[in-house]
């Protein structure tokens, strides 16, 4: 649940993590994200394209 749910401009990317690490410490048995290294190295060649494309425009 979010912290200060009620609106007023106080949805903020802080405020947002801070809820999100409250929870996370108050959850047991949460499931460990693990980094998939092919996963990674396609993040890094559609990010190269992207730049190589920025460049040719």
């Amino acid at each position: 649940m979010r912290v200060f749910a009620t609106g007023n401009g106080r949805k903020t990317d802080p405020v947002d993590a801070h809820s999100v690490a409250m929870v996370a410490l108050r959850t047991p048995n949460l499931v460990q994200v693990q980094l998939d290294p092919d996963l990674q190295v396609m993040g890094m060649l559609v990010d190269r394209r992207d730049e190589l494309g920025r460049a040719r425009r």
